[in-house]
């Protein structure tokens, strides 16, 4: 069967031994002008097939059906023919028509001036080289409106710093044309806000445009009427309705008690950038870990707040003429102390202010608990954990230690620390009655600043 029409012959082959039955093979040929049959006896027969000519098409691709010109513009024509022997028409084969008088104008492109006001009929005539013709037409209109449509963007007043929004506004689009709007589009830089267009034509729109991005947005709509009449407005808004970032910052962190440090609010804003930004004071009045609080307001108003976390803790350093945040003697902060078993060892330490004061305050030692007790520790807390304020036994470690070189201070032992108001330090007496000679006892006392003063000794 021939399927295309430009197949002009048909081969077909077979063989003598390929039985068939009783007989001998034949062949038919079906095309669209007939039946053919082959001789009886022709084992190559071969016929010429002759499709029927047919005709050609025409469309028009531009002007489309029923798009409208002002007086004066110049309109694109582009039309295509086809032809199933023939292939592409072009040239001569394709002539125009306007209202069915010839245009003077053939091929598949070019372009004219509108005609008069009024309806029109374009048509294009397709002829292939059999002499079969084939007709396409669509119909313009021609406006005699050159005014352009009227246009209006109301922004909404800033309600943060002029000129800057802090929520997203509202922005009225108002549309106006005597003979007809036919479309429009707005976008929000190249974010497309609304676009519609309207058959028929209407004499006004009007809609709110809502933008969806901070930053200085250009808002940007054109209008469209049925005569092809365009106005373009463009506008700016200024959106913000993020509040800066912070990251604050204390320092010096850890900060001495009573001593002085300064927190940043470090404050950042890509939109409309930092107007202020202010920390609360840092409270160094009590040791531990506290918080301050920052603050920051950009240049459109938005406030955001965040909070920076510090220590306070004891001095070190040289307090009264001896060490801060140490072990006192009687015994060797290098733990070369030697006591001899079943005396009671006098533990001294002091813990000053950064005006080098001495602190009494009844907390200053803390009982221990297992979050703080240090991992090097091979004695574990007693169960349950102690809740005295005493040195808090870390390591056993036998020795043979050398001679007692440790005369001893007292002989009543303490069950919490005490402040010796004499000398301006913390004392416990720790009794080693029920401790083993020739071992190095390690301790540790906890403070309330969460460090740890480590000591250790020797009994023998």
């Amino acid at each position: 069967t021939d399927l295309t029409d430009a197949i002009s012959t048909f081969t077909f082959t077979f063989y003598e031994q390929h039985s068939c039955g009783e007989g001998t093979p034949r062949i038919f040929v079906t095309a669209s002008n007939g039946i053919y049959e082959s001789p009886l006896t022709d084992i190559g027969a071969s016929f010429p097939v002759a499709p029927t000519s047919k005709s050609p098409t025409a469309e028009i691709v531009a002007p489309y059906n029923g798009a409208t010109f002002r007086v004066g513009t110049t309109i694109p024509y582009y039309g295509t023919g086809l032809d199933p022997e023939d292939g592409s028409l072009t040239g001569s084969a394709l002539t125009w028509y306007l209202d069915g008088a010839p245009l003077g104008q053939t091929g598949t492109t070019f372009d004219r001036v509108a005609p008069a006001p009024g309806t029109h009929t374009v048509t294009l005539r397709a002829t292939d080289a059999q002499g079969h013709i084939s007709e396409t037409s669509v119909t313009i209109h021609v406006a005699t409106d050159t005014s352009a449509p009227q246009v209006a963007l109301t922004l909404p007043a800033p309600n943060g710093n002029p000129p800057w929004n802090t929520t997203l506004p509202a922005i009225q689009l108002n549309i106006g044309d005597n003979d007809g709007l036919a479309s429009f589009v707005c976008f929000e830089d190249s974010t497309l806000l609304s676009f519609k267009m309207f058959v028929p034509a209407v004499p006004a729109y009007s809609e709110q445009l809502h933008p969806s991005i901070d930053g200085i947005e250009q808002i940007s709509c054109t209008a469209t009427d049925s005569a092809g009449n365009q106005t373009t407005v463009n506008d700016y808004i200024y959106i913000d309705t993020t509040g800066p970032v912070l990251s604050p910052t204390v320092t010096p962190n850890p900060v001495v008690l009573n001593g002085t440090a300064t927190a940043s609010a470090n404050a950042s804003d890509p939109t409309s950038g930092v107007a202020s930004q202010r920390c609360d004071p840092v409270v160094t009045s009590a040791v531990g870990t506290f918080t301050v609080t920052c603050t920051a307001t950009d240049v459109a108003g938005n406030t955001s707040t965040a909070t920076a976390t510090y220590t306070v803790v004891f001095a070190s350093g040289i307090c009264l003429g001896e060490p801060s945040h140490a072990i006192l003697q009687p015994i060797n902060a290098d733990g070369s102390s030697v006591f001899r078993q079943r005396s009671t060892v006098a533990v001294k330490f002091r813990v000053c202010d950064a005006a080098g004061l001495a602190i009494d305050a009844a907390d200053v030692v803390i009982p221990p608990s297992p979050s703080t007790h240090p991992a090097d520790c091979t004695v574990p807390l007693p169960s349950p954990t102690p809740t005295t304020r005493a040195p808090v036994l870390c390591t056993r470690v036998p020795t043979s230690p050398g001679n007692v070189n440790e005369a001893v201070d007292s002989t009543t032992p303490d069950t919490n620390f005490r402040f010796n108001g004499s000398g301006k330090n913390w004392i416990f007496n720790l009794g080693t009655k029920n401790l083993s000679a020739n071992v190095v006892y390690g301790y540790y006392i906890p403070l309330k600043d969460g460090t740890i003063i480590r000591f250790s000794f020797a009994l023998k």
